[in-house]
């Protein structure tokens, strides 16, 4: 997700926003696995921990991904993916408060902390699996590892975009 301000609260773009919805919606329909809070309607829930199918960086990593203004509006993008889901139309993005006054930005960590951060999450399974998946803990973290080494060849790419575009 690219940020449309550096620094502050860390921004999205209104095109951001509706892509983001965008690949929510593909990410649930082609995964049902992922439900709301009931456990059977797939689609987004945010409980603000690790216990909802949608969770931010920092609940597994000490980092400030996905930023202030993101991590505050995570609840209204679980809505809007569900609306879709739904058959809802529209993803308008939730309607920014004044900005704070930016504070002075931290040392920046780089790419390679945050790709440490990611490697940590990743591969580091540093939560509690098994009171998550049970007898089934071997078959997730086989599930999980396989879907993190796929994903690298297309998170390569859309970075590369986000780069040429923004």
């Amino acid at each position: 997700m690219a940020n449309s301000v550096c620094g502050g609260d860390w921004p999205i773009s209104d095109a951001a926003w509706d892509a983001l919805v965008d690949l929510g919606v593909d990410v649930c329909r082609r995964n049902p696995g992922i439900v709301r809070e009931d456990g059977k309607t797939p689609g987004l829930w945010y409980s603000g921990d690790k216990r909802g199918s949608l969770t931010t960086h920092r609940m597994f990593a000490n980092t400030d991904c996905p930023g202030t203004w993101l991590d505050n509006h995570m609840q209204e993008l679980a809505a809007a993916v569900n609306k879709r889901l739904d058959g809802g139309g529209g993803t308008p993005k939730p309607v920014a408060t004044a900005p704070a006054k930016p504070k002075k930005p931290a040392p920046a960590k780089g790419r390679v902390a945050e790709f440490q951060s990611w490697m940590n999450e990743t591969y580091g399974w540093a939560m509690d699996i098994d009171n998550l998946f049970g007898p089934d803990t071997k078959k997730f973290l086989y599930s999980h590892l396989s879907g993190a080494l796929t994903f690298i060849p297309y998170g390569t790419l859309v970075d590369h975009f986000q780069h040429e575009v923004y």
